[in-house]
């Protein structure tokens, strides 16, 4: 293990001595993007745009012009996603919700930087009215470990191939996830819009998105069925007022379809009598999120479980009170399920921030049920969308487990708490690796035999010795007759002669960046040759011809022969 020393950053800790710390400011340009507007999005547009959000990785849509063609950082300035730092690659555009970090130079590797910072940035995020902020002069001032450029590269690839594994299995149980709110959602919606009773006479409720109903059932607009206010209290304290927990944004957010009730982490503010009135909550008050910075996050509500005392509700929410009485956890899925949201989304404007206006709610169309079926079919859906959740959360818990995983392995990296050892891959993974290319490219005249991949790893071997100073993969190179051999592959496609060698699954293959370049230059150059050519040229060079026929083929002799070739 390396020499550590105190970096004299509290939650970075020791790193090696030989490492350095530098401002965000000292090694990227830092820039903006700017307001782009879903109205300028194109169907079967060229170029992305980038913003806020963290799905899709970040992407927006698309439109024919791009502001920026290079690689560079962008992290998201604010939001629930603040902090998040993505690598953009190419022709993009970005939001002025995305910053820029375009480095000052080569002297760095542009993955690593963006590990070390998507660890790093989330500890300078601070709290604001729509979740979180890091702007421009905030992010200049982080500090950022820099190791010298080969550690970086190694960094980069070790993690790269070790985020891509836990990514995957992220990836399957996120599938999952998503397949259990698909049934979730649509078992919601049709108990929601046709009930428990079978075979029972529907109508047609003359609302595209909802369908037929049972006939005893009715339809009214929002507006005749209760109260609403959007005018909740900020997030501040002034002198001479109560004080009061408050409900937010993001209070709502996470607990969609669900009940909301009393909570002491809830924000303290203050406010007047007369407002502290005009924001109460009682039970069953629905809260709506009426605006967000992407539409998909506008109409998400819960349900108030009780009366909160000395609880009032925040801003960018809407609260609505019935008339008459309602069940509390019909109300949920009544407002909660995914096609009244997809109308939420529908009906939201903006451009840098999406909103919903007061008759947006009261448009809204609303079954209107009896209120024994209301809870007898919020009896039925808790039991049902209870068994749904202990499922998924089993899931979301895997997940957890393994996002955490990965922030401490990427942590540990980025200050040097593990120390990295050179990857080498086994020989059978690039042997793999061309038959796969040699399926992409391939050529009936010039097909990938036993005797043609031995070579290709031979020549595969001795480019990463000269470009790179360290072998590939630890199998020896043996000087048979008809040239250098890896034993293990050649047993392993042995059964095919001098046949084509035919592999159907590829799933194995998992080689980083830096090391695929390396295999295309050695493909791109040797793989027009045949077999019998590819041998009767490595006849003709000494690493094979000055060793013993059978014997390993020395490594000093492979890089003292190519070292001035290559």
């Amino acid at each position: 293990m390396k020499e550590m020393k105190d970096s004299g950053i509290e939650w970075i800790g020791n790193i090696p001595s030989d490492w350095k710390i530098g401002k965000v400011n000292q090694i990227f340009v830092i820039g903006r993007g700017r307001v782009i507007s879903q109205l300028e999005l194109h169907q079967n547009g060229k170029y992305p745009v980038y913003s806020s959000q963290t799905k899709y990785n970040g992407c927006l849509g698309y439109i024919n012009t791009y502001d920026f063609d290079r690689n560079q950082l962008t992290w998201t300035t604010d939001g629930a996603n603040a902090g998040t730092i993505f690598l953009r690659e190419g022709k993009h555009n970005c939001t002025n919700v995305c910053g820029t970090l375009l480095p000052k130079n080569d002297n760095n590797n542009l993955k690593y930087l963006k590990y070390s910072l998507e660890y790093i940035a989330v500890f300078h995020k601070r709290a604001d009215i729509n979740g979180y902020k890091i702007m421009n002069n905030e992010m200049a001032k982080i500090d950022i470990v820099l190791p010298s450029k080969d550690e970086q590269d190694k960094i980069a690839n070790y993690l790269d191939d070790k985020c891509k594994k836990i990514d995957d299995i992220i990836y399957k149980n996120t599938l999952i996830i998503e397949s259990l709110k698909e049934y979730k959602n649509s078992l919601i919606m049709e108990i929601i819009t046709k009930g428990l009773t079978k075979n029972i006479e529907l109508k047609d409720s003359g609302i595209e998105w909802i369908g037929s109903i049972p006939k005893h059932w009715n339809i009214e607009k929002l507006k005749y069925l209760g109260d609403f206010n959007s005018n909740g209290v900020d997030k501040k304290i002034y002198e001479n007022e109560k004080l009061y927990k408050s409900i937010h944004y993001m209070d709502v957010y996470k607990n969609s379809l669900k009940e909301i009730s009393n909570n002491e982490n809830y924000l303290m503010i203050s406010a007047n009598a007369e407002k502290a009135k005009k924001c109460d909550l009682l039970r069953g008050d629905v809260l709506f999120t009426n605006s967000s910075e992407i539409p998909e996050d506008i109409g998400h509500c819960t349900v108030v479980k009780g009366d909160l005392d000395n609880i009032l509700f925040g801003y960018h929410l809407m609260r609505f009170r019935f008339y008459n009485e309602m069940n509390l956890n019909y109300t949920k899925y009544l407002f909660g399920n995914y096609n009244t949201r997809k109308w939420f989304e529908y009906r939201a404007i903006g451009m840098t921030r999406y909103g919903l206006n007061l008759c947006d709610f009261k448009d809204l169309n609303t079954i209107i049920i009896p209120l024994k079926e209301q809870e007898q079919i919020s009896k039925y859906l808790d039991e049902k969308c209870n068994i749904i959740d202990n499922s998924m959360d089993k899931r979301i818990r895997t997940i957890g487990k393994l996002e955490e995983y990965k922030k401490a392995l990427i942590f540990e990296s980025v200050t040097g708490k593990i120390e990295i050892k050179d990857n080498m891959y086994e020989a059978s993974t690039i042997a793999l690796w061309f038959i796969f290319m040699n399926c992409k490219n391939r050529l009936e005249t010039n097909i990938m035999t036993n005797m043609k991949i031995q070579k290709l790893l031979y020549y595969a071997q001795v480019y990463h010795l000269i470009k790179n100073s360290k072998k590939l993969f630890n199998e020896d190179i043996l000087a048979w007759e008809h040239g250098p051999v890896i034993r293990e592959v050649y047993d392993q496609y042995r059964k095919f002669k001098d046949r084509e060698i035919i592999v159907k699954d590829f799933s194995d293959i998992n080689i980083d960046k830096q090391t695929e370049n390396l295999l295309m230059e050695v493909y791109s150059k040797y793989n027009g040759f045949t077999a019998v050519q590819l041998r009767n040229l490595t006849h003709k060079e000494k690493p094979w011809k000055n060793t013993k026929r059978d014997n390993v083929i020395d490594i000093d002799l492979i890089k003292n022969f190519y070292k001035d070739k290559i």
